[in-house]
């Protein structure tokens, strides 16, 4: 920047206490310059130079790093579908060969890569220029967005039938709207297909309206009863699971060993082979989210439960299976029912008179047996819910602890508070090194300089000159005797000096210096003069 200013005609210097109209400090350490103008103007002009010349310059591929930190997706999905691009669709693998030599992905004659860096969740692009950066970073950010999550709300029922209802609970709802199965809620009509005995499914496109009045044709059966109601988000693609039951062993393999022991006596021993089975309510999900609110669903639902073997063969129990596997297409909201999923239970009893039905040849007078004959019908209902963001999870939260009663709402506001205060503390935007970032500027609530400094100001009109990254100082010679390091107008021990008419330095200016230290640049804005030498006086501590 020096040499363009001294191209223009100015005069620059590169120390302090010269009497130069521009002086240009480098602070190396904190990547810095300190700029001191004899005018406003002069400093004006000065930050114009440092707005064009302070932007990322081209390179020459190959000889470039960029890092770039992944906010919502995964790094490595991201530096895959980007190195897939590079190569020209060719797999690009993520380890090195043999002998330890990188691979790189090789484009022309042009050699670029993106690299991982597992602990930051950041990319790392080497090779390339500015511009093919700055096309990266446009597609980085359509693909680096949140990842929608889906809620599914599943509900469990079991029906017992009975001969009023024994082609299942699925004929029992088409019968609601009465010789006409079609029912009418906030004046939109749904119809109900009746498929009869068997497993059926029905969409109940409805949404939360008709799967109210699914739920409230189970409530007003006195012989249905409520398995589970479970609630499972899992982000897009991801599967998920709930288990609610107990693992019962299994024998699935048993043999006979003899061994000796002394000289006559042998014991038999009986391995065996056991295995935990996974038995009560088992939900696996994994859902597919689509463009328009469409959920692709693939769902497992199995209710199982062990009793006592009737067999004989083995010590194992009996596991009870009512499961379905199945793949869905959903709006958001919507709500699927399967059923038909009707199991039957035969037992038999027996019941008497204490110890007279035990009695041989005349016992049966004293005992009754009986049979009993008992069907019931499994009924899910399904409801998925697309949840776009951290905001529509809260909200799910929120609404699900409101119905736990009064109990949790000041867990639920307590909980609200730490987070938002937490998310207070974390976020920031992050910086995009390709747009203009903001530089300091001179205006007329900072930027004033002491009424010494500007011809025929006031006393009154002076102001506490601004310590920025660029300051406003002059570093001219001095004629007017006024100018002195106790100038109120001044910070302590940086002195303004007053100028003539014409705008030329009409004083000796004092050193630009603290206690006998160069003054360096801060990084934040300060206006108050104690403060800046506090800042200062760290600074040199450094």
């Amino acid at each position: 920047m020096g040499e363009v200013l001294r191209a223009e005609g100015y005069t620059v210097g590169n120390q302090s206490g010269g009497h130069e109209p521009i002086t240009l400090l480098a602070l190396a350490p904190i990547n810095s310059v300190l700029v001191f103008a004899t005018s406003k103007e002069v400093m004006l002009h000065v930050l114009d130079w440092v707005k064009e010349l302070d932007q990322l310059t081209a390179v020459q591929a190959g000889s470039a790093y960029f890092t770039y930190p992944v906010r919502n997706a995964d790094a490595q999905e991201l530096a895959k579908s980007l190195n897939d691009l590079i190569s020209g669709g060719a797999a690009v693998s993520s380890a090195p060969p043999a002998g330890g030599t990188p691979v790189t992905a090789v484009t022309g004659s042009r050699q670029r890569r993106v690299v991982v860096n597992s602990a930051t969740n950041s990319l790392i692009f080497q090779g390339g220029s500015q511009e093919d950066y700055r096309q990266w970073l446009q597609l980085l950010s359509e693909l680096d967005k949140p990842v929608k999550s889906a809620l599914i709300d599943v509900l469990v029922a079991e029906v017992a039938l009975s001969d009023d209802n024994s082609l299942g609970f699925s004929w029992q709802l088409d019968q609601l709207g009465g010789s006409n199965p079609a029912i009418k809620l906030s004046g939109t009509t749904y119809n109900f297909q009746s498929s009869g005995a068997g497993l059926s499914v029905n969409a109940l496109l409805g949404g939360n309206a008709l799967r109210q009045l699914a739920i409230s044709a189970l409530a007003s059966n006195s012989d249905s009863r409520v398995i589970s109601n479970p609630k499972i988000m899992t982000r897009n693609g991801e599967s998920a699971s709930i288990s609610v039951g107990q693992d019962v062993p299994v024998v699935t393999s048993q043999g006979i060993s003899n061994t000796s022991t002394g000289f006559s006596t042998s014991t038999s021993v009986v391995p065996q082979t056991i295995q935990y089975r996974n038995t009560g309510v088992l939900l696996r999900v994994r859902p597919v989210i689509h463009a328009g609110d469409r959920i692709d669903l693939e769902i497992s639902q199995e209710v199982s439960s062990a009793e006592p073997t009737t067999t004989g063969v083995t010590s194992s129990p009996t596991i009870s299976k009512r499961s379905v596997e199945t793949k869905l297409s959903l709006r958001d909201g919507a709500t699927v029912m399967l059923a038909g999923l009707i199991s039957e239970t035969n037992s038999l009893s027996d019941s008497g008179v204490p110890g007279l039905k035990d009695i041989p040849g005349v016992g049966a007078l004293f005992e009754r047996s009986s049979k009993t004959r008992a069907r019931t019908e499994l009924v899910i209902l399904i409801t998925p819910y697309i949840i776009d963001d951290i905001s529509d999870a809260e909200a799910a939260t929120d609404a699900y602890q409101a119905t736990l009663g009064p109990w949790a709402d000041s867990v639920r506001d307590r909980v609200k508070a730490s987070r938002d205060a937490r998310r207070a503390a974390i976020e920031s935007e992050p910086v995009n090194l390709l747009q203009p970032q903001p530089k300091a500027a001179i205006t007329d609530t900072h930027s004033k300089l002491p009424s010494s400094a500007v011809p025929g100001a006031s006393q009154q009109d002076a102001q506490p000159a601004r310590m920025i990254n660029l300051i406003n100082q002059p570093a001219g010679p001095a004629n007017d005797a006024s100018a002195t390091p106790d100038d109120p107008g001044s910070p302590e021990g940086v002195t303004i000096p007053t100028v003539d008419s014409s705008g030329a330095p009409a004083g000796k200016t004092a050193p630009a210096t603290v206690n006998g230290v160069k003054v360096p640049s801060g990084a934040t804005v300060v206006e108050d003069p104690e403060l800046i030498r506090q800042i200062l006086d760290a600074t040199r501590k450094r």
